[in-house]
């Protein structure tokens, strides 16, 4: 993996927070439980960035 995809792997880490907030605030889901779903997903995205796919 290129240093370039790495950076754009852990600039994507703040995305499904952002999301997650975004359909807590517009939907019927509880605003916690979403960013909380987010949450999980962006810690699986660090996850694999520092033991999957190391620079």
């Amino acid at each position: 993996m290129s240093q370039r995809e790495y950076d754009v792997l852990l600039a994507s880490v703040p995305a499904p927070i952002a999301i997650g907030a975004a359909l807590g605030t517009v939907s019927s889901l509880p605003l916690m439980l979403a960013i909380g779903v987010g949450s999980l997903l962006a810690s699986l995205l660090v996850g694999f960035a520092m033991f999957g796919l190391t620079p």
